[in-house]
């Protein structure tokens, strides 16, 4: 009898710390999930989204496209970049994957777009400014 309840006690002991594992797995799962979810709207609300009409016809580059824009104005412009592309516009310089819902054959002079920087975008000192494709998250039609 011994040798049994020797034998039974630890595995008992094994399923019940299964089962209680199991459990912690499933509620940090939904604390992770939602953790992520507030993560990315707060990530979503430091990023920049402007819009500008395309001054001239899109320019391609092998996979590059480089965008000639004008009339710039915020929408969202948490760190004031605004007054850097107001006057003399932006070039951005963009990989194909990264325009959403318009073909870059649409991309034509006086086209109004609207695109997303990431936080802290990087931007070239010259006239227009510059963003390179990994400051930007996306381009869309307006």
């Amino acid at each position: 009898m011994k040798k049994l309840t020797g034998l039974f006690l630890p595995i008992a002991c094994l399923l019940v710390l299964s089962a209680c594992s199991s459990g912690q797995a499933k509620t940090t799962d939904s604390s992770t999930k939602e953790t992520t979810e507030v993560k990315q709207v707060e990530k979503n609300e430091e990023q920049a989204i402007f819009t500008g009409t395309l001054s001239e016809d899109v320019q391609v580059d092998g996979e590059t496209l480089r965008l000639s824009l004008k009339e710039i104005e915020a929408i969202h412009d948490p760190e004031n970049i605004l007054k850097s592309m107001k006057n003399d516009g932006v070039i951005l310089n963009a990989k194909e994957d990264l325009v959403k819902d318009v073909k870059k054959e649409e991309l034509k002079s006086g086209v109004k777009v609207k695109f997303t920087l990431k936080k802290m975008a990087i931007m070239t000192m010259s006239l227009p400014p510059q963003i390179p494709g990994n400051s930007i998250v996306s381009i869309e039609k307006a």
